[in-house]
């Protein structure tokens, strides 16, 4: 029986505490802190000892202010905020042959948070070096980098490097490496290599490790050749793209047309590589993309790459999946829930029990565009309603093209339903399937396709005597073999029923006999 994926529907959008770090009422302490007038430093290499490392604010007529440093090599080591920008106030910094290392560490208390960079209302943040690290750790909330405010002007952080930008977030409670919150937010990451690695050790309901969080309508870009992310938590993603309640149009954009992306979500609730909801959108760009999710409780959802959409009209959300070759494993490896869409125009290897969970009139296009892609998909294709935990209807768009010899399904074709039918709609008219030159789909149980195309594709179903396969529209030719037994005197064999072959030629061949 399908896993309860219900918990996805109900996606992480819990704001973040923005509190004090500890019971003190003592006055922060700053390393540099622009509030009078623009600062423009050259001798500072190292901050530490302090609760905010540098910040820039406005000045008493209202009027923004920057914090430039530029050195060798920057080190700030703070309590609470290594790098803060508020009140349209800009900082900008530079290493001109070194790295920048920003640490921060707040465990006053079990309501202590620590972030990195927090653009909390500022204009820009900024940084360029050979290396970029940035690493944080508090009690209640860890944050790498954070740009994040509910004001209509715009709001980014730039982080630059020649090599490699690494952001570590680790917090016994709920950890993000990026996050960027609201409409004009936007945080962008530009490197050889980046290293995101999130780890949220709480056990509270709201407890949760996402590397990268974009929502309300902001904007995350990774460029990189290597783009590596490993999170682990109770709530495990790697990317989550947009809310349950979304209204602005949030983007995310993951790797060039280099990139190698790897992608690893432990979680003992739910671990999931992308997870993109209302109003969403998440492009996929490279070489390659890996993702493996791994439950580490029996109850716990293992989920590769997820579409979300709750039927929100005009507000889809759309994941684009364009690698070379894209891999998953996972225990649901493609998920498309609620009007949602997933496109995927990839070489794609899929491991798990399904390779495929959809429901509620979403879309999911595998190598439709004639690229022909090797196909292989482990794992059936699953119409599932879970009832009362979101939605009704089992039918969607499944548009499947297995065009070489490489390229195979090896699983079979349901629909499957948790608890009462009644006021369900299980019936599926939109399973459309094509194999040609070979490409293959071997099944070994009740399985269907509404509309089936052949042109040199096979069909092995290897359920026996007790298979039926049913297929609404059949066209082209092609050929089945179907598992058989003889007592010497009759076959017995599964069976192929179609609704409408007009015109099309299925060749039938009896495997498992002897003479």
């Amino acid at each position: 029986m399908q896993k309860n994926l219900s918990i996805l529907a109900k996606a992480v959008s819990i704001a973040l505490a923005l509190g004090a770090s500890s019971g003190s009422f003592a006055a922060d302490t700053y390393g540099i802190n622009a509030k009078e007038t623009d600062i423009n430093d050259t001798t500072t290499k190292i901050i530490k000892d302090v609760d905010i490392g540098v910040n820039a604010t406005k000045d008493a007529q209202k009027n923004p202010l920057t914090a430039r440093l530029t050195n060798e090599s920057l080190s700030i080591s703070a309590k609470k905020y290594g790098v803060q920008a508020e009140n349209k106030g800009s900082v900008y910094l530079k290493a001109t042959t070194g790295d920048i290392t920003i640490n921060t560490s707040c465990k006053d208390s079990q309501s202590s948070s620590a972030y990195g960079i927090n653009n909390k209302s500022g204009t820009t943040v900024e940084a360029e070096a050979n290396n970029i690290y940035i690493n944080s750790e508090a009690n209640h909330v860890s944050l790498g980098i954070s740009v994040k405010n509910s004001y209509s002007y715009t709001s980014t952080v730039n982080l630059k490097a020649l090599d490699t930008i690494s952001i570590i977030s680790n917090s016994a409670n709920s950890a993000k490496g990026i996050q960027a919150d609201g409409k004009n937010k936007t945080s962008n990451l530009e490197a050889q290599n980046i290293i995101l690695n999130t780890v949220g050790k709480g056990t509270n309901e709201d407890s949760d490790a996402i590397a990268v969080y974009n929502v309300n309508g902001a904007t995350t870009n990774l460029k990189a050749d290597t783009i590596n992310i490993t999170t682990e938590g109770k709530t495990a993603y790697g990317v989550q793209n947009g809310l349950t309640n979304s209204t602005n149009a949030s983007t995310v954009k993951l790797g060039n047309e280099n990139s190698v992306i790897t992608i690893n979500a432990t979680g003992s609730k739910a671990a999931a590589g992308i997870v993109n909801l209302i109003n969403g959108t998440t492009n996929v760009n490279g070489k390659s993309l890996a993702i493996t999710s791994t439950a580490t409780t029996e109850s716990g959802d293992s989920i590769g790459i997820l579409a979300q959409n709750n039927n929100t009209d005009n507000k889809i959300s759309t994941i684009n999946i364009n690698t070379t070759t894209t891999t998953i494993n996972a225990h649901d490896a493609l998920v498309a829930f609620s009007g949602s869409t997933l496109n995927v125009e990839s070489d794609i290897y899929s491991k798990g029990a399904n390779a495929i969970t959809t429901r509620g009139k979403s879309m999911i296009n595998i190598n439709t565009q004639g690229n022909d892609h090797i196909v292989k998909l482990n794992g059936d294709i699953n119409f599932n309603v879970t009832k009362n935990e979101g939605g009704l209807v089992a039918d969607s768009t499944v548009n499947i093209k297995l065009t070489n010899k490489d390229s195979y399904l090896n699983g079979n074709i349901i629909w499957t339903l948790s608890g009462s039918p009644e006021g369900v709609d299980m019936n599926v008219n939109n399973m459309n399937m094509t194999l040609e030159n070979g490409g293959t789909w071997n099944t070994d149980a009740d399985s269907f396709v509404n509309n089936l195309t052949l042109n040199g594709g096979i069909i092995n179903a290897n359920g026996g005597a007790e298979q039926t396969i049913s297929v609404g529209t059949l066209k082209g030719n092609g050929n089945v073999n179907l598992a058989a037994t003889t007592d010497g005197k009759s076959i017995t064999a599964g069976k192929v029923v179609i609704t409408d072959g007009t015109d099309a030629t299925l060749n039938t061949t009896f495997t498992g006999i002897t003479a």
